[in-house]
């Protein structure tokens, strides 16, 4: 299944973390008009990395409101894991030691025949 991915030329926005693009959730504000098919897949991936960790989200959030331990008005929280993880992932070794960001890079360098 193909997930839905938007690339939009906002060059402010993708200058805030000092990067060619920024993903969020399925958009991709990217600082040029014209991107690479390298990084739109890389970007791509980010895409498919924040709906997985937001459904794991969901799945948790529902998991506690089920035992009584947090709020069904509590579940949009779920959108926030993906996030928190990513993150994280920069402690370790930075940004390009992510483990994120080494998926990504690994994803993009794969010869795709679509």
């Amino acid at each position: 299944m193909k997930l839905p991915h938007y690339l939009i030329h906002a060059p402010r926005i993708a200058a805030l973390f000092g990067h060619d693009g920024v993903t969020v959730m399925c958009w991709t504000f990217v600082r040029r008009r014209e991107v690479s098919e390298q990084f739109r897949r890389h970007e791509y991936r980010h895409v498919v990395q924040w709906v997985v960790l937001t459904l794991l989200g969901f799945a948790q959030m529902a998991v506690l409101a089920l035992l009584g331990w947090a709020s069904w008005w509590q579940l949009p929280m779920g959108v926030l894991l993906f996030p928190i993880c990513y993150f994280l992932s920069f402690i370790p070794n930075g940004y390009h030691g992510s483990w994120f960001e080494r998926d990504a890079d690994r994803y993009a360098a794969r010869i795709h025949d679509t």
